[in-house]
């Protein structure tokens, strides 16, 4: 078995000191030993560094870990230090655009009463952080209800009221509230002066509100000399508006750009979104699905939403099925089908697979949302997510249509295959409560996977994302109606029972050890499983069974003495010492004493033999004095 190969292979190397001597259960004790780590600046340093490697390695889930084992408790007399943990951690969550972990975040710290500790600077940045997560969550109101709160409280004209100003700005437009976005912009123009107009944000702000106000030709005056990128597809939309060009000029001009944007995710936003706007003024359907699937491909909306307003109204995965509907519908009749014929529906769509899947995809969602058999609704589902993993981030669109649409009420809704589609996504992107909400009900595994792996992948899915009774379910039962199992099985099998141990579900654990137990197992395998059930016994402080099984574990497979007796004796006297044994105990390092030949390893030995010398003598000393 591969995984106990490889801790019996390092045995002879883990031996030579009293750490490898006791192997144990595996204990995360990362954030202890960070906290004495981070005292230090030059160790701070190091750490920092650490960080900044982990980041580029795209490692981003390992790297915040490391942040939260790093990071001091937040107090006055280590606030600097936290600051700077601080920092890096919301720099981090920013860069994974995980907006409602900084809004919590802030939320914890205010409702505990921790930010009275910040300086007047630190806290006002803090705010500005938790504005700007709500704007990008499309929570435009509470964003504005945050920023009315520090803008009446700061005293100072401070650069800080100024940037809150212009995200007040910003807070209307995504609120569609024209008329409050142009009165705050004026009051902030006579406030501040006419400089800021160099200023390309501002710039890029002013021109939105006078597109959204439906001012363009006073946008494009405005645009016109600004080199950036974002003033040029700003600029293309007010010429578009202004009817100065066509949508297919306009749309032609963006295609054009986009080509020479293939390796620029942020522009390619922006370009499909001109192209989005100018199929919408079109009126066609295809390239609005073609405009709206690539957007969705690009997964991050995050520049796109920092330079335009009212993004969610043009894009999202309910404007994709709506696009998919209405190109559907278009087709449907240059096709002559007719609604209610599902099976015309299905064939059609099917003989356009592969010469136009652009069009079989609208086909198909627009069957599976309105076929009047339900038998249809799954297939078209089916087809649809086929044809959009042939592309080359179709899963990022896949979960977007049936994971963030109110098209899809229930997960229910989602045929099997999808829904195995899905679990993969959640798994690769470390979403473990989202895989198994997934995973709950498929009991069947997906086309060409044999039951017993997928049992198992369901339960490691279960336990990983905290249903520990639910995959230990799994485990028995997934074992009762197989007469014998492949070696290959039972390490496969073992694998997600340390799972449970990991997460010390260790009683859990020993129900799964105790079922496999009933299956004809070799000696090796026999002492491993009697290991590893001790050590869970001695996590739930069991100590005289796991001395017993620890005992049990201790015997050679080929009659030679090996170290992987050594190490099972080792951890027997270790468990009766913890039971009040010490005869026992001693007898067992006594042996070991005898038939090790190694310094190290008896230099380890004679300590423990000491340690129960002092426990006896505190034992002797405690019934004196009673």
């Amino acid at each position: 078995m591969h995984f106990l190969f490889i801790l019996l292979a390092g045995f002879p190397l883990l031996v030579l000191s009293e750490a490898a001597i006791e192997p144990s259960p595996v204990v995360d004790n990362t954030a202890s030993i960070m906290t004495e780590l981070s005292s230090g600046s030059v160790e701070n340093q190091k750490q920092l560094n650490k960080i900044d490697q982990l980041v580029s390695h795209n490692a981003r889930g390992l790297a915040l870990h490391f942040i939260q084992s790093y990071q001091p408790e937040l107090s006055a007399e280590r606030l600097q230090d936290w600051l700077v943990w601080e920092r890096k951690r919301i720099d981090l969550l920013r860069e994974m655009e995980n907006w409602q972990q900084i809004i919590d975040r802030f939320i914890e710290q205010k409702s505990n009463g921790l930010n009275v500790l910040f300086a007047a600077e630190d806290k006002n940045t803090f705010v500005t952080q938790q504005v700007e997560a709500y704007l990008q969550l499309n929570q435009p109101e509470q964003a504005l209800m945050l920023l009315r709160d520090q803008v009446w409280t700061v005293v100072s004209q401070t650069d800080q009221l100024e940037e809150w100003r212009r995200l007040i700005i910003r807070s209307y437009l995504g609120m569609r509230r024209i008329d409050d976005a142009q009165r705050a912009m004026r009051r902030y123009r006579l406030d501040y002066g006419m400089d800021h107009l160099v200023d390309d944000q501002w710039v890029l702000l002013q021109a939105q509100i006078l597109i959204d106000s439906d001012h363009p030709l006073q946008a494009i005056k405005l645009l016109e000399n600004n080199k950036s990128i974002q003033a040029e597809v700003l600029l293309l939309l007010a010429r578009l508006q202004a009817n100065v060009i066509t949508s297919e000029q306009a749309e032609k001009q963006a295609r054009k750009r986009l080509k020479a944007a293939k390796k620029n995710l942020n522009e390619q936003h922006l370009y499909w979104y001109v192209i989005l706007r100018a199929a919408l003024l079109q009126q066609n359907y295809l390239i609005q699905v073609e405009a709206l699937e690539a957007m969705l491909e690009l997964k991050s909306d995050r520049y796109l939403r920092k330079n335009f307003s009212g993004i969610d109204v043009y894009v999202s995965a309910d404007s994709l099925w709506q696009a998919y509907r209405q190109a559907g519908l278009q087709l449907a009749n240059e096709f002559n089908l007719l609604r209610g014929d599902d099976e015309a529906w299905y064939l059609k769509a099917s003989n356009l697979f592969a010469t136009e899947p652009r069009q079989a995809r609208c086909l198909f969602a627009t069957l599976s949302l309105n076929a009047l058999q339900d038998h249809h609704r799954q297939a078209a589902f089916e087809n649809l997510a086929t044809l959009l993993e042939k592309k080359k981030s179709g899963i990022d669109v896949i979960h977007a249509l049936f994971m963030k649409s109110k098209q899809i009420t229930s997960l229910e809704n989602i045929p099997a295959v999808t829904r195995y589609v899905l679990v993969d996504y959640s798994l690769a992107n470390a979403d473990l409560a989202t895989a198994a909400k997934l995973m709950a009900g498929l009991s069947q595994p997906p086309e060409g996977e044999d039951d017993f792996g997928w049992n198992l992948r369901r339960a490691r899915v279960l336990i990983l994302g905290g249903q520990y009774q639910e995959g230990t379910d799994i485990l028995v039962n997934m074992l009762s109606s197989r007469k014998k199992l492949q070696e290959i099985q039972i390490d496969q099998y073992l694998q997600v029972v340390f799972d449970l141990q990991n997460v010390q579900s260790h009683q859990q654990a020993l129900v799964a050890f105790e079922k496999l137990e009933q299956y004809p197992l070799s000696k090796k395998v026999l002492r491993e499983l009697a290991f590893w059930e001790a050590e869970s016994y001695q996590a739930l402080n069991n100590q005289q069974q796991a001395a017993w099984l620890f005992l049990k574990s201790a015997q050679p497979v080929e009659g030679d003495i090996d170290p992987w007796y050594h190490t099972a004796i080792f951890r027997a006297a270790e468990a009766m010492g913890k039971a009040g044994l010490i005869k026992d105990a001693r007898e067992q390092y006594i042996h070991l004493l005898r038939i090790t030949g190694d310094e190290t390893r008896k230099s380890v030995i004679r300590q423990r033999l000491q340690q129960l010398r002092l426990q006896q003598s505190n034992q002797f000393t405690q019934v004196s004095e009673q």
